[in-house]
């Protein structure tokens, strides 16, 4: 057997960038980049979408954070933001006919501040004119004319009563209750209440009679009094309209030729002109005098007045295209605007001056871009943005307001037509639920742009990361990069994606790389950024980050966590498990073991017997348990029980990455052959025995690697992986050092054999003519020992005792 045919070369470990590739010495002389790169297929899908305009046609961004979704979605919207027209302003104006329901009103482009000033300068002419007006001598004239007539009308009838009265015997005084009769003497003297009582009784009823009389015709000259009266009250009230209108309709008249072309904009200011002239009391004191300082300023306006202001909801200056609003706290008010409260004596009260823009108000004739995850955390907010795209209207709402079990008075505000595009940015998993779970989602977001987080490494795109690099320097005022400085910075993309093939388009973790770079090298006083500056920025991230990684190492060379790095053991091998600290990942040793004995259990996993397996963890265990059965156990049953476990190992253990080690220390265990403790092994295995590739090759790598530097490199040390996943390698400059110069081996297989050999030094076998294996090979002495079990338990009829 020889092992290096398995063995990788240095240049297999990890991708180099020659500065050859580039053309330039630094970034300054690179052209900066004037478009997205790497995301071909998002541009497409975006391009297309931002130019439908159409029902249903919003856009949902899917990728991860740090891919640059929101920037190129903010960047491509503004673009086609500012060639498009600019949407109208918005206002609500007092409903007069119903309060509660105010009135949306759209104006032209940037004319909403002045149709609100236009409407404060009509009140304040009003409020000026009106008591000068009602306080001039042609007013009084007319005005006393009319109580003059109804007074002189008045006093002919109480006259006329008063003579009627007294051929009667009786007089007519007024009182503060009204009209009374006195009996008069045959003086013409009243009479008073005792010279009344002496008179005889047939006097008496004559008098009852005959006031009879007059009372009937008292009350009828009463009747003609109050009727005067009225028609009095009614000239006066036409007189006041007819001098309120000569007021008010040149003003309103003015303002309705500013604004003809809007016909639900007259019929408001129409509205208006009635209200004004109705409500002319509004603008005069009860003495006929104004209430406005001399020099005609309006006076302070009472809360009255307040029905004539302007909430003006949202203004877009006619110069600067359509809106493009980025929300970044998408709850339900901000989404759809919000109706504000004051305290009026004692209680809380609103008014359509109070109702408050919405995203959607303000990018209503653009478009709107917000995270999908903070929409669906915020309550109420998902419904009530499907509710406007659906109905193409926003409605000012209070929270939750249609899931109220019981309704209460507020302002009910009329809706205001939509025509935004909705650009929600989330996470891969969230667009998939969403599509899955809510039968409304894929009727209102039919575009989706997909971002990747990584593009093929081509000398393309190699030259576009240069420009990416140049661009974000100038942008950032940063030093520019010499050309080694950019290869490593290509080397280092190339560890973030795990792969040697591929760029990361995460820009995020690029552009930090930049910015500390260009730290350490003002640190240095350097005008450039160096290679070394930049391996500086990446060897400093990960020393802040890998306090925990470090403090595991320590306990394991202590001696606290045991992991064998010489000799040979039977039934245990080193498996590397991956930690994932958010900020930075890992690679840890585990030691994996496996007892054997005979029975009828089969291969069972601790740790999902301990409840500390993950489901793709078990499913290895399953298959690994496939492949020893349907290999060994084809003339015999199956006759074994064994027992796997991750030693010292007290947390959740999921993936199928260590289910290759599993099947090698089963292996061991049933053959009595002892595995080198030197090499660690990662991969999983199917059911036919092959190697299949994991994710977190290069971490797990390294963590082997730098524990076994930390403990003393033999020489013989190394990992054992999987052939399909060396493409993957994006080591360290030192780990490949040490692969180079033979201190530390890395192996890639594709089968279990390989594996095999490599951990025992015997060779694994393959079945010959007869189907049996090489006598004394690693397959025929586990094929031996299970065929033994079997063998026993058939003559027993029980399985022996542990061992």
């Amino acid at each position: 057997m020889d092992p290096g045919r398995y063995r990788l070369e240095a240049g297999q470990v990890r991708r180099t960038c020659p500065p050859e590739v580039f053309s330039f010495a630094t970034t300054e002389e690179v052209e900066p980049l004037d478009q997205f790169i790497g995301q071909e297929r998002a541009v497409r899908a975006m391009e297309f979408g931002l130019g439908l305009r159409k029902a249903g046609y919003n856009i949902f961004i899917t990728g991860v954070v740090g891919s640059g979704r929101s920037t190129y979605a903010q960047k491509l919207a503004r673009g086609r933001a500012s060639q498009e027209p600019t949407p109208s302003d918005w206002c609500y104006v007092h409903n007069f006919h119903q309060p509660d329901e105010p009135w949306a009103l759209e104006l032209p482009p940037g004319q909403g501040p002045l149709f609100r000033d236009r409407m404060q300068r009509l009140v304040r002419e009003v409020q000026a004119e009106v008591p000068r007006t009602f306080s001039g001598v042609a007013y009084d004239r007319q005005k006393d004319a009319i109580l003059e007539e109804v007074q002189d009308a008045t006093q002919e009838r109480v006259r006329r009563l008063e003579a009627e009265a007294r051929a009667q015997g009786f007089a007519i005084r007024r009182t503060p209750a009204g009209y009374v009769t006195l009996p008069l003497d045959a003086s013409g003297e009243p009479l008073d209440q005792e010279a009344y009582e002496r008179l005889p009784a047939e006097a008496k009823r004559g008098y009852e009679q005959r006031n009879k009389l007059v009372q009937a015709q008292m009350q009828q000259v009463i009747r003609e009094v109050r009727r005067l009266e009225r028609e009095a009250r009614e000239r006066v009230a036409l007189l006041d309209r007819q001098v309120g209108l000569l007021i008010v309709q040149p003003l309103v008249e003015e303002l309705k030729e500013a604004y003809a072309g809007l016909p639900k904009m007259l019929r408001y200011l129409d509205a208006v002109q009635e209200d004004l002239i109705a409500h002319l009391d509004l603008f005069v004191d009860g003495d006929g005098t104004s209430g406005s300082t001399g020099d005609g300023q309006a006076r302070q306006a009472s809360p009255s007045l307040n029905r004539y202001e302007v909430n003006l909801l949202v203004t877009h200056p006619e110069e600067r295209g359509a809106p493009v609003v980025v929300e970044s706290n998408p709850t339900q008010p901000n989404l759809t605007g919000k109706l504000e409260y004051e305290g009026r004596m004692g209680s809380f009260a609103t008014d359509f001056r109070m109702i408050k823009a919405g995203a959607l108000h303000r990018a209503n004739g653009g478009y709107l871009i917000a995270q999908a995850e903070d929409l669906l955390r915020a309550p109420h907010a998902w419904e009530a943005l499907k509710r406007a795209l659906r109905t193409g209207e926003v409605r000012v709402e209070e929270p939750g307001e249609p899931f109220r079990m019981v309704a209460t008075r507020s302002l009910q505000p009329e809706p205001v037509p939509l025509r935004v595009k909705v650009i929600l940015i989330g996470l891969p998993l969230t667009y998939h639920l969403l599509a899955q779970q809510d039968q409304e989602f894929r009727k209102l977001f039919k575009i989706r742009a997909d971002f990747d987080v990584s593009m093929p490494l081509t000398d393309g795109n190699l030259q576009k990361y240069a420009a990416f690099v140049s661009s974000y320097c100038r942008a950032q005022g940063l030093r520019h990069l010499e050309r080694e400085a950019v290869c490593r910075v290509v080397e280092q993309s190339c560890r973030l994606v795990g792969d040697q093939t591929r760029l990361s388009t995460r820009f995020n973790e690029v552009t930090e790389i930049l910015t500390e770079a260009d730290a350490w090298a003002a640190a240095d006083g350097d005008p450039l950024v160096r290679a070394r500056h930049v391996e500086r920025a990446v060897a400093e991230k990960v020393y802040r980050s890998n306090r925990v990684e470090e403090r595991l190492r320590d306990v394991i060379l202590e001696g606290t966590l045991r992991i064998e790095l010489a000799g040979r053991v039977i039934g245990q091998v080193n498996g590397i498990a991956v930690h994932d600290l958010g900020e930075h990942r890992f690679g840890r040793p585990t030691r994996i073991s496996c007892r054997v004995w005979m029975g009828e259990e089969g291969v069972l996993d601790i740790e999902r017997e301990a409840k500390l397996s993950g489901r793709s963890h078990s499913k290895g265990v399953l298959i690994l348990s496939g492949f020893v059965g349907g290999r060994y156990a084809r003339r015999f049953p199956f006759a074994l029980s064994a027992r796997l476990a991750f030693e010292q190992s007290y947390e959740e253990v999921d993936g199928d990455s260590a289910s290759s080690a599993e099947t090698y220390a089963l292996l061991s265990a049933l053959s009595g052959l002892p595995l080198r403790q030197d090499l660690a092994v990662t991969g999983s295995v199917d059911q036919h025995g092959r190697i299949q590739p994991v994710g977190g090759v290069t971490e797990k790598v390294e963590g082997f690697y730098d524990l076994c530097l930390a403990a003393g490199l033999t020489g013989e040390q190394g990992v054992i992986l999987p052939l399909r996943n060396v493409q993957h390698l994006t080591l360290r400059p030192d780990v490949a050092g040490a692969v180079q110069a033979g201190r530390f081996h890395l192996y890639a297989i594709d089968h279990v054999d390989q594996g095999l050999e490599l951990l025992t030094g015997v060779p694994a076998g393959e079945r010959d003519g007869t189907g049996r294996f090489p006598e004394g090979s690693v397959n025929a002495r586990v094929e031996e020992r299970l065929e033994a079990h079997a063998r026993t338990m058939l003559q027993t009829g029980r399985p022996a005792s542990r061992r």
